[in-house]
């Protein structure tokens, strides 16, 4: 017993020198050795921030968090992006929250023009439910306003989602955080000669379900 004792206290001793450069200072005050960027990265995207740590609370850690990302996005959004689609495509994460957040970054604060538009052009894939699309509308509204890039991102979404989605959507998913797929409409104006799917639209803006066949155009 007691030599067990001796092996937990010294697991669970705090390291209080550092051992060579790789080592950085955690939260408890002692050195551990710091995570790939990647590794990182898909730790936050599974994980979120719910709960905090032992020793960093839940608002400090979300913004040592969401830091990290902000300097990822800025360094390295391609890799950004190519981690956060396999999360998203794996299933790995229990919460969309933060994968949104960071294509939210990635869309909004690229460094790279070609950055932005693949995250704009990954949104259907991310944002797969009308929430999800309303939470991430949420994030980028905070980093910037409606440029063309974010736009034509977000009527992208409208224009090519299954009009069964959208209806259901039109019905379920009205408004979150603030925002409505009403208000996502009237900013992104959609486009398309889908008489279904303008009517699903126009139903979305005014609660209005116009005859098959009549054009509608959603630009109010």
């Amino acid at each position: 017993m007691k030599n067990l004792l001796q092996a937990i206290n010294r697991k669970n001793r705090k390291q209080t020198e550092r051992l060579d450069h790789r080592q950085v200072a955690n939260n408890a005050g002692g050195f551990v050795y710091a995570l790939p960027d990647e590794a990182r990265l898909t730790r936050f995207l599974v994980l979120g921030t719910d709960g905090g740590t032992f020793y960093a609370g839940e608002h400090q850690h979300t913004a040592q968090a969401t830091d990290f990302v902000r300097e990822l996005v800025a360094r390295d959004a391609a890799l950004a992006l190519r981690v956060t689609l396999e999360v998203v495509r794996g299933h790995r994460a229990p919460k969309a929250d933060p994968a949104l957040l960071v294509l939210a970054l990635i869309a909004k604060t690229a460094p790279n023009t070609a950055d932005r538009k693949a995250a704009w052009d990954a949104l259907p894939e991310v944002a797969r439910t009308g929430t999800m699309l309303l939470h991430f509308l949420a994030f980028a509204d905070t980093l910037g306003g409606w440029g063309r890039l974010t736009r034509q991102g977000v009527a992208r979404v409208y224009e090519t989602a299954d009009v069964p989605k959208l209806a259901l959507w039109a019905v379920k998913y009205k408004s979150r955080d603030g925002w409505s797929q009403a208000d996502a409409l009237r900013k992104a104006h959609p486009k398309t000669a889908d008489a279904e799917r303008n009517a699903v639209l126009k139903f979305m803006v005014d609660g209005v379900l116009p005859e098959v066949g009549e054009h509608v155009f959603i630009g109010v």
